[in-house]
């Protein structure tokens, strides 16, 4: 199953699956195959729906499963190009995960250390995953921590809105000495934005700066490293990667806003497609 010229990117994406609300594997999909890479999904844990605004959901972990599809795909001599995660199941599947970036050694690894947002903690995220996701970023080409998981990384107090010269101590530290690209998303200033960031193959610090636009939605930061992924697949460097998207999101949130309805059900994605694909277009 050799890919040739005209073969997409191949992406492992270990995320959750929620039947409802628009997050993890239900936008990463559609969002990295609008840029032209070949999603294959790896459910991590499978909800009726996500956890931010939702009682009662029901979560099975899919650990197993992720094991006999790693056994599957070596067997089966595949290629890939990137190996993404994102929210776990358990502490246990950080191993599982490991167990993937190792086979595939070249390939781009993105963590998106998914742990919590707004200072709190995912309702299945337990103290000793957090622990043992530090671990995980440490064997990462590219992390992208909210403000709120970053301080969890480094066991810092969370602040919603720190100064740019903590945030980038913040990355400096992240990245072990600039071994790592890093971007801590989701900071405000100045009534907007900002995602500051180290990019290890260039050997620089920079800001990307966004409007707020007054609304926070569910599975904005999983669509924010997806794009990410898609640019720096297309060879893109690292700051242009935050720096496009940055722009969807906020693409995203402000078609949302023309078309009201449950802030928990996520993004307007459907709608908001059509952005990314022109912009696509034009590379």
């Amino acid at each position: 199953m050799e890919q040739t010229e005209r073969s997409p990117k191949r992406v492992i994406a270990l995320h959750d699956m929620s039947s409802f609300g628009r997050c993890a594997l239900s936008v990463i999909m559609p969002v990295l195959s609008v840029m032209r890479a070949q999603v294959c999904a790896v459910p991590t844990a499978l909800l009726s729906t996500h956890t931010g605004g939702f009682d009662d959901f029901y979560f099975e972990e899919t650990t197993r499963f992720m094991q006999q599809t790693l056994r599957h795909f070596q067997k089966l001599g595949l290629h890939f190009d990137a190996v993404y995660s994102g929210f776990l199941g358990n502490e246990d599947q950080i191993d599982v995960v490991e167990e993937y970036l190792r086979a595939y050694p070249r390939a781009i690894r993105l963590v998106d250390p998914a742990m919590g947002d707004d200072g709190k903690l995912y309702a299945t995220c337990t103290p000793r995953l957090c622990a043992r996701m530090r671990r995980l970023t440490e064997q990462a080409d590219m992390i992208t921590p909210n403000l709120t998981e970053a301080a969890l990384l480094l066991d810092e107090p969370y602040c919603p809105a720190p100064e740019e010269e903590t945030l980038r101590e913040w990355v400096r530290r992240l990245s072990n000495g600039g071994q790592r690209s890093v971007v801590i998303t989701g900071a405000l200033k100045d009534g907007g934005v900002q995602n500051v960031g180290f990019d290890h193959v260039n050997v620089e610090y920079f800001t990307v700066r966004s409007d707020l636009l007054h609304a926070e939605f569910p599975g904005t930061g999983d669509i924010f490293a997806s794009v990410l992924l898609g640019a720096a697949l297309r060879g893109a460097p690292f700051a242009a990667c935050v720096k496009e998207a940055a722009a969807f999101v906020c693409e995203c949130i402000r078609i949302t806003q023309a078309t009201p309805q449950e802030r928990r059900n996520g993004v307007s994605l459907e709608f908001a497609l059509d952005w990314l694909a022109r912009e696509n277009a034009k590379l």
